[in-house]
């Protein structure tokens, strides 16, 4: 029941969570920004739409990114810890850009 628990919270965690986190981040990839940077590094296959396999892709990525100790299981320290090395990362970016901005 654990694992069920908390497979269905990391599943909610990436689908939902994880892009509004990401939100503020604005870089330019190919005449995308925002929001839709993140759909244009999905769309594998550039065709304008991302498939189901493109979506699980980027999925499986950031799970494994989460999983640290590489066992296949996301536990609750290794989630707080990927948040916090993603939020010193965003943290990080905003203070190079907000230099620039101030230039």
């Amino acid at each position: 029941m654990k694992t069920l628990l908390l497979s269905g919270s990391i599943l909610t965690l990436t689908l939902f969570a994880l892009p509004v986190f990401a939100d503020g981040h604005t870089e330019k990839k190919e005449g995308y920004k925002g929001k839709n940077r993140h759909l244009k590094e999905a769309d594998l296959n550039n065709d304008g739409k991302i498939s189901l396999d493109e979506f699980l892709t980027k999925k499986r990525k950031m799970f494994a990114t989460m999983d640290a100790n590489n066992d296949g299981f996301v536990e609750h320290s290794e989630m707080k810890a990927a948040h916090k090395k993603m939020k010193e990362k965003r943290k990080k970016w905003k203070e190079k850009h907000s230099k620039k901005d101030a230039n």
